[in-house]
């Protein structure tokens, strides 16, 4: 596979407090034949990292790279993931990497079709496929869609343009290593924490490049309870300090694109407050009606499900391994 190259691709998987969760993402991995470099970004407690230690000594055939976090500063706790994550892909060193949270479970063949894909196409930034939420049972796995698109205008700005009625969560793309990183230092440098940074970070990705979506399927999102029990959305958005890093992510988009487009502040900032408004809107459920091209886009998706049934069915399997290696370690 050429995704076991290390100088050519790499997977950073950052984690805090959540072992079960990094095995059945290793397992999941293992599963598909994957024989290249994982990077375990760790901010766990100790208790928890040695937990995830362990976890990672069960996969002695597989090169991982375990690398513990300083904790996040303590005026600014909600940014430390994404400092871990810009930390994890310094490390990596490789071409390509992938983001790989420890609850995501990815399709190797398209991540392969990916880096293949940017290896030929030096102008596109990165790549990745539909993007699939998925209810796991004991014996079967349901799927709901979620429509990608890709972004292949030449300038910046129309990429931009473009995401305001059809937002592509970038974020998780196979992307060229200083291309995701300068966007993630940005970020970060930003003080842009939570739902916040993912979208910033997105968006500027569309700034510094074109992405190309894949129909078929490339990862895996299980839902899981919180730790307060229930469903992260939409209470996500009423935290305290969701409005700062809502302006803070204005702010650093206006920046980005008076830096590379030099448009003044007078047209970029309402721009950008639509842009992230209709972030929150999708992610609410209230942003109307889909247009034809993203009812087409789900179409497709949906279309093409049960082809994917047995690349959906490792999931099924990871987490039946993980409970039976590790079924000790709580699901944090």
């Amino acid at each position: 596979m050429m995704i076991d190259d290390g100088a050519l691709f790499s997977i950073v998987l950052p984690t805090r407090n959540r072992p079960w969760f990094v095995a059945r993402t290793l397992l999941s991995w293992r599963a598909q034949g994957f024989a290249g470099t994982i990077l375990v970004a760790d901010a766990s407690d100790e208790r928890r990292m040695a937990e995830t230690l362990s976890v990672i000594e069960a996969f002695p055939e597989m090169t991982i790279r375990h690398l513990p976090m300083a904790k996040a500063p303590g005026d600014e706790p909600v940014q430390g993931f994404f400092v871990d994550i810009a930390s994890g892909v310094r490390e990596a060193k490789s071409e390509f990497v992938l983001l790989n949270c420890d609850d995501d479970i990815y399709a190797a063949n398209l991540v392969e079709t990916c880096v293949a894909f940017l290896r030929d196409h030096p102008d596109y930034a990165l790549a990745d496929g539909a993007y699939i939420f998925s209810t796991i049972s004991e014996d079967e796995v349901g799927v709901q869609g979620v429509a990608r698109f890709g972004y292949d205008e030449e300038r910046g700005f129309d990429r931009l343009r473009r995401m305001e009625g059809e937002y592509s969560h970038q974020f998780f793309a196979v992307c060229r290593r200083d291309v995701y990183l300068a966007a993630m230092d940005g970020v970060v440098a930003a003080k842009i924490g939570g739902w916040a940074a993912q979208f910033a970070v997105s968006m500027d990705l569309a700034l510094r490049g074109k992405g190309r979506i894949f129909d078929e399927l490339f990862c895996l999102r299980g839902f899981h309870e919180t730790r307060s029990g229930g469903s992260v959305w939409p209470a996500i958005f009423f935290r305290d300090d969701f409005s700062l890093h809502m302006r803070r992510s204005v702010d650093f988009l206006v920046a980005r694109m008076e830096q590379d487009m030099g448009i003044g502040r007078e047209v970029t900032e309402p721009f950008a407050q639509r842009l992230m408004l209709h972030m929150v809107a999708r992610h609410l459920g209230t942003a109307g009606r889909p247009s034809p091209h993203v009812a087409n886009a789900m179409a497709r998706i949906h279309d093409q499900a049960p082809a994917d049934i047995a690349k959906l069915r490792l999931t099924t399997l990871a987490t039946r391994q993980a409970n039976e290696m590790f079924g000790d370690l709580s699901r944090g």
